[in-house]
């Protein structure tokens, strides 16, 4: 059993007797959002400011008590709703240990003996020896109460539940204190209950009655070992009792009326019984006639008695016949089937070389995995199926180099962009350095034709003042002078010089790679790359190697199909042989058994016919016995009387005195009682507390 099950055992144990104790199942929570146990400081200030919070919280205190062996406290967690009552008032940090155990309205003090010496859990673990496990429960709680017109400090009283589990190969001759016992072969369920402090509310002589303030369990260990003990400590049991029920003596005395009661229907069944042999005694006549003819059905039933015996006999010889000559036939069996298997076993080694000579690699091939193995390689060997895996392998080879295809694909595009882009600011720059060359010629040519500047010339053009055929002269003059070869081989070296600067270059650079990030481009890669990638793809599957491929599986299939249905025919005969040797086996234990049935039945008949015979011979002597019998009937039925008459007496006595002697002490049992409700129910909301005390190993 792992941990967790075990608290879990334990937890349901404790759960459980407390559903019987007080009549309600109990809901705790003791993690946090994240599913993690949170830590939380329960110092005096923090004490009281959970039970102010309560107040108005619908929630209810659920406190976990982690302690040692010895029960001291290690760590207390709240559960989750608590936590939400009390919002930030009390810090995620390191308990005071000192300080909780102090604050605990109960505490735990758990002992431990071996072999009638105290011993700490921690040198207790691994021994042998008899043991004793004592848990006492110190009440630390009181209020004031009203009790006879006076106040006075009693307990605040708690119910204490301890479950534990103990493995029976660790402990023998297990016993408890105050509490239960429930063995279910494997383990010792120990399900203890205390009231610290109850007694001395109430007030009750321990002389007239105990109520337990501790635990005690003793057993015989070997080795030992347990597991954790969980505890539940409640105050909403006498919280939700009804005092009202109890306001005068007549409402205790309800059960002891029933008692009462009890006791007379146990008088009046005695007076019926009493009647019941009264009339027995009477028909003891007709009980010895019966005797009589019971002794003549003895006798008949010993004679077919004798008849049956004869004819068990003779069944029995005949199946022990039977058994013979099936037990030779079936010690064949063996023999049929090791020469069956060693001819199958040599058709599988012969199937496998050949196919292993066919350059197929496969598993031993055996009786019972051969259908599989070659189904398997039939499929293999289908052209669909190596077309695919050939298709599968190639795809794999060519994806594995997609990285190169990549870059090359990017390569190409990079130059292609790099030419566009180059093309696209050679021409610009020509432009530019065309329209700074016409300027020049312009105005040499208006200063030779016109003797004018440009500017000049341009201004006096505006005014009217140059005539048409000049203008067209210089303009004349102007094409002819661009068109030259002179200016036209000037134009051109100036767009090399302009083009070969670090700028233009550095200016195509950045323009091609952004370019090369534009989704247009983009595109046109990946598209260029998966038209590599499938062109590849068509040609590895295109080459004379995979066509090869496929012709040798569909001729390699048809041979495996055939060397298969070699093997299932013979197999067919090798699975009708086993079954026929089983039939021949099963018909000889069944031939067998049932020459040991006819065995049983003629010594069943030889003891039928011995016990009738004893019959017989017994009702012979109950026939002479009869009227013994009926002197015995008439003294039980003189004894009837006599119990009869002795309940009335107990119920004269025995019972009456009871009554009256509580009687006696009920009324300030009630008011001591009733104080004590009233205390639990003053409290702000019912408390419950579960300890864990950790497991000795």
């Amino acid at each position: 059993m792992n941990r967790n099950k075990k608290w879990k055992s334990a937890v349901s144990v404790v759960l459980c007797a407390t559903m019987v104790a007080g009549g309600t199942g109990v809901t705790t929570y003791a993690k946090n959002g994240n599913g993690k146990a949170e830590k939380i400081v329960a110092q005096n200030t923090e004490t009281k400011k959970i039970k102010e919070s309560n107040k108005v919280a619908t929630g209810e205190e659920v406190l976990y008590v982690f302690t040692n062996s010895d029960g001291a406290v290690n760590k207390i967690i709240v559960s989750d709703d608590m936590r939400k009552m009390i919002g930030n008032s009390i810090p995620k940090e390191d308990v005071n240990l000192l300080g909780i155990q102090k604050n605990l309205p109960v505490q735990l003090e758990i002992s431990y003996e071996l072999d009638g010496k105290k011993i700490s859990a921690s040198e207790l673990a691994g021994k042998n020896g008899h043991v004793k496990i004592r848990i006492d429960y110190k009440n630390k709680e009181k209020k004031t109460s009203v009790i006879d017109g006076k106040k006075e400090e009693i307990f605040v009283p708690y119910v204490m539940l301890t479950g534990m589990i103990l493995e029976n190969n660790v402990f023998s001759n297990v016993k408890v204190t105050n509490g239960k016992l429930v063995d279910d072969g494997d383990r010792t369920i120990v399900a203890g209950i205390a009231l610290p402090g109850v007694q001395e509310n109430l007030k009750i002589s321990k002389d007239k009655l105990e109520l337990p303030d501790y635990v005690e369990v003793e057993a015989d260990a070997q080795g030992f070992q347990m597991m954790e003990t969980m505890t539940l400590a409640t105050n909403e049991i006498f919280g939700e009792l009804d005092s009202s029920k109890f306001q005068s003596v007549n409402g205790l005395k309800d059960s002891m009326d029933q008692m009462t009661s009890a006791m007379g229907q146990l008088m009046d069944g005695s007076n019926k019984l009493a009647d019941g042999l009264h009339t027995l005694n009477e028909k003891t006549g007709e009980l010895s006639n019966g005797i009589g003819q019971l002794a003549l059905g003895s006798s008949q039933l010993e004679n077919g008695a004798s008849t049956l015996d004869g004819g068990a006999a003779q069944l029995l010889d005949g199946s022990s016949q039977l058994s013979t000559g099936l037990s030779t036939l079936a010690s064949n069996n063996a023999t049929l089937i090791g020469g069956a298997q060693q001819v199958f076993n040599t058709l599988l080694s012969t199937a496998q070389s050949e196919i292993e000579k066919a350059g197929l690699s496969v598993p031993q091939l055996s009786i019972g995995n051969y259908s599989s193995v070659l189904n398997g390689i039939i499929g293999s060997l289908d052209q669909s199926a190596v077309y695919d895996q050939a298709l599968k392998t190639v795809t794999a080879k060519v994806e594995e180099k997609r990285s190169i295809i990549e870059e090359g694909v990017k390569k190409v595009v990079s130059e292609q962009v790099t030419s566009q882009v180059t093309a696209k600011v050679q021409q610009e720059v020509q432009a530019k350095v065309a329209e700074g060359v016409r300027a020049q010629v312009e105005e040499q040519v208006i200063q030779t034709v016109a003797s004018m500047t440009k500017e000049q010339y341009d201004q006096a053009v505006q005014a009217g003042q140059i005539p048409q055929d000049v203008q067209e002269k210089v303009s004349a003059a102007i094409e002819a002078q661009m068109n030259s070869e002179e200016v036209q081989g000037k134009i051109q070296s100036l767009v090399e010089a302009k083009m070969s600067e670090a700028g233009t270059q550095e200016l195509i650079a950045q323009t091609t790679a952004q370019q090369m990030q534009t989704e247009e481009v983009k595109a046109i890669i990946a598209k260029n790359i998966e038209i590599q990638v499938q062109q590849k793809i068509s040609e590895a599957m295109a080459s004379d190697e995979v066509r090869q491929k496929l012709e040798a599986a569909s001729e390699g299939a048809k041979a495996i199909i055939k060397l298969k249905a070699a093997l299932d025919g013979y197999n067919s005969f090798y699975l009708g042989l086993v079954a026929y040797t089983d039939g021949v086996a099963t018909a000889a234990q069944g031939a067998s058994d049932l020459n040991a049935g006819m065995l049983t039945l003629k010594n069943g008949t030889s003891t039928l016919l011995g016990g009738t015979k004893e019959l017989n011979a017994g009702i012979s002597k109950l026939k002479g016995a009869a009227p013994a019998l009926i002197d015995g009937v008439t003294q039980l039925k003189d004894g009837s009387v006599k119990l009869s008459d002795g309940l009335g007496e107990f119920n004269e006595k025995a019972v009456k005195k009871l009554v009256d002697a509580v009687d006696g002490d009920l009324g300030k049992l009630a008011t001591r009682l009733k104080g004590m409700v009233r205390v639990s129910q003053d409290e702000d909301q019912p408390v419950k507390i579960i300890y864990r005390t950790e497991k000795i190993e």
